[in-house]
């Protein structure tokens, strides 16, 4: 629904004479004067209402939701004004641009373009939506005067056969030539719900394109602004600044807990012995932040193959994503560094304190140091998720916290699997202990009980 231009209480434009219309003016001043007497509605123009309407007319566009509610659209920006106008049956889509005074396009692809107005109808083009309205009102013989339509974000695949989208995918990818292959005429609109219309409740570019000869106007989805929420009187941006606040007082709980162990009283030959441990768990660090390096680049080299050439994101978008794997895998080795390191300290001032023959000292000083790992690891996970949400466009937060996931996952899992192994050669050399020194397993001098 498009609320024109009023002014004085009558059209503040003038219709336009390619509408077919016979006396537009006339018609929308009589329908006026009777809305001005008391007459709820009376139609003014029917039809050809769209093509006699200029679009420097629109006010504002609103679009009917099937609950009743009226969503109203950002007001409408011209996002080109063509320069070149020629036949267009002939050209290929980069010629389409070049003669419209287009940008050049970079990584065309197959866009689904759902055409309201003039008529209803499910497009796939090679076209970019200003293209594409160039196209429509430059055809010969199957001219637009202008033309209303929306980029859907799927192939919808309920409004037509499944072998219409794949014929007509194969024939934009291979004929160089071809710029539109309609999928179906009808009633679409009702059958698209705004979920899946391109730029709804998603801070990319989308919304009601509409179009003449001489350019194309966008009216975007309103954006909505998280900061507008409020919970307990903060906005939800005050919110996740908190939690960044909150996952810095965890990092320092953890460190102090850190800092603290390392001061308890620990006697020198099993202090001797833990960082002998440590000195191997070092090897073992290092040996294993080789292999995940290597692990990274075959993972980075199938997130570029995704992102960069199948969802067709630009260089820069690829290299954020990429850049947050890296700090998955980072994280996740950094605290496993931290939890080796603290749990070196904890094992020697354990059994240390064991000698006084009290259990409390036993028990508490093990749980202190799970209590800083655990708080450093969700600490930093959770402060590097926040800054995605609060620091990353809306349009990029998504793939980057799939980035983040992966190197997390990934820097995870290979040190949970070879950490296994790692601990089972410790259990073995414990073992070894028993048989060659004829040290008992529970010994205070065996390696295994520090």
């Amino acid at each position: 629904m498009i609320d024109l231009a009023l002014k004085d209480g009558y059209q503040a434009f003038t219709f336009l004479d390619e509408g077919g219309w016979r006396d537009a003016e006339g018609d929308t001043r009589m329908s006026l004067d009777a809305i001005r007497v008391g007459k709820r509605t009376k139609t003014a123009l029917s039809n050809s209402a769209l093509n006699c309407t200029p679009l420097t007319a629109f006010a504002h566009v609103y679009l009917a939701k099937s609950s009743g509610d009226l969503l109203e659209l950002q007001p409408g920006e011209c996002l080109a004004r063509f320069k070149g106008h020629a036949s267009a049956e002939k050209l290929a889509p980069d010629q389409v641009a070049e003669v419209a005074g287009l940008p050049p396009t970079a990584n065309r692809r197959p866009r689904l373009y759902l055409v309201i107005a003039p008529i209803e109808m499910l497009v796939l083009s090679n076209l970019t939506p200003a293209e594409y309205v160039w196209y429509a009102t430059h055809r010969s013989g199957k001219v637009f005067r202008q033309v209303v339509f929306t980029e859907l974000r799927h192939h919808a695949q309920d409004l037509a056969a499944r072998e219409s989208f794949e014929t007509a995918i194969r024939e934009l990818t291979t004929t160089p030539m071809k710029k539109t292959k309609t999928i179906t005429q009808g009633d679409c609109f009702a059958h698209v719900p705004f979920g899946g219309w391109k730029g709804y409740k998603e801070d990319i570019d989308g919304g009601l394109y509409v179009g003449d000869r001489d350019g194309v106007f966008l009216w975007r989805f309103p954006r909505e602004d998280a900061s507008l929420a409020t919970f307990i009187g903060m906005t939800g941006h005050s919110l996740l600044l908190g939690g960044l606040a909150i996952c810095l007082l965890g990092l320092a709980f953890g460190l102090y807990l850190f800092v603290r162990m390392r001061q308890m009283p620990v006697h020198a030959a099993m202090l001797e012995i833990s960082e002998l441990i440590y000195e191997t768990c070092k090897t073992y660090l290092v040996t294993q932040g080789k292999f995940l390096a290597i692990l990274w680049v075959l993972i980075g080299a199938i997130i570029v193959a995704y992102f960069g050439f199948i969802q067709h994101m630009g260089p820069s978008k690829v290299a954020i994503i990429l850049a947050f794997s890296i700090l998955g895998i980072l994280g996740s080795y950094g605290v496993a560094w931290f939890g080796i390191r603290m749990n070196t300290y904890a094992n020697s001032r354990t059994a240390f304190a064991s000698l006084a023959g009290k259990g409390y000292p036993c028990y508490a000083i093990p749980l202190q140091a799970g209590i800083s790992i655990g708080t450093l690891l969700i600490s930093v996970e959770l402060f590097m998720m926040l800054a995605i949400l609060l620091f990353v466009p809306g349009e990029l937060a998504g793939a980057c916290f799939i980035g983040f996931a992966i190197g997390e996952s990934l820097g995870a899992s290979a040190l949970r699997i070879a950490g296994g192994i790692f601990t089972k050669i410790a259990d073995i050399g414990s073992d070894l202990m028993k048989i060659v020194f004829k040290i008992k397993e529970n010994d205070a001098r065996n390696p295994g009980v520090i």
